[in-house]
């Protein structure tokens, strides 16, 4: 059985020790050493480029951290090298820059961001992660990525992300029909379950934990946020104040 004690008894930093004043830049390195300084483990997003570098960004567009209008799939790790976030010094790590630094000190919660060909992107997560001497799990609103990982990487912790996607307009019906109830886990056997923390409690994660699975959240952004989710479930990811 894959351990997941992790889950609960660490507090997660949501892309790092990010500050809301953006002088410390969402999943950056700097972000990343001010957790792991305070022992928390990670929370971080991988995207894939053109050039098949993984890197830890957020969104599947740079303008809102970097300021260009360009979508990350289109361009190379010489295209991005040397661009900054937030207008700090701080640059777009790449994966194994990131694995460098945690180099095992504190656990990772990767969250997989498929934009582009999901099996490619996994494969190539996957090669980096393999021997990687540290506690890690993926999770993905994707259930492709959920499912990849069964399949292919089954030792590794696996996460389905999920949320009732009321601000998600243009969002396949079907598919958030199927996602906010948890209707791909027979399929993907996912280990936890992330669910946004504006719609829980709900009675699909509910059902979820009476079965067995361990639910966490995002994003707690108080104390009280962090309080609440865990007075019913195991954890939460949070960001812009330090837990008690």
């Amino acid at each position: 059985m894959k351990d997941l004690s992790w889950l609960k008894e660490f507090n997660i930093a949501h892309r790092g020790l990010h500050t809301k004043d953006l002088k410390v830049a969402e999943n950056s390195l700097e972000a990343f050493r001010l957790a792991i300084a305070k022992g928390y483990a990670l929370e971080l997003d991988l995207n894939m480029l053109k050039d098949d570098t993984i890197v830890v960004f957020h969104d599947n567009n740079l303008k809102r951290v970097v300021g260009l209008d360009a979508h990350i799939s289109t361009l190379t790790y010489n295209d991005i090298k040397d661009l900054t976030l937030h207008h700090t010094q701080a640059h777009i790590p790449t994966l194994k820059e990131l694995l460098d630094l945690t180099a095992g000190k504190v656990p990772l919660l990767i969250e997989l961001k498929p934009y582009g060909e999901i099996k490619k992107f996994c494969a190539l997560v996957y090669e980096q992660l393999k021997n990687y001497q540290g506690t890690f799990a993926i999770f993905s609103f994707h259930p492709g990525v959920v499912k990849w990982f069964k399949i292919n990487a089954p030792d590794i912790a696996r996460g389905q992300i999920s949320s009732f996607f009321t601000e998600r307009k243009a969002f396949n019906p079907m598919l958030k029909f199927m996602l906010k109830r948890l209707m791909f886990n027979p399929f993907t056997k996912p280990d936890f379950i992330s669910y946004n923390i504006i719609h829980l409690p709900n009675k699909y994660v509910d059902r979820a934990q009476k079965n067995g699975k361990v639910i966490i959240s995002y994003t707690a952004t108080s104390q009280k946020d962090l309080d609440f989710v865990k007075s019913t479930y195991t954890n939460v990811v949070f960001q812009h104040f330090i837990p008690k």
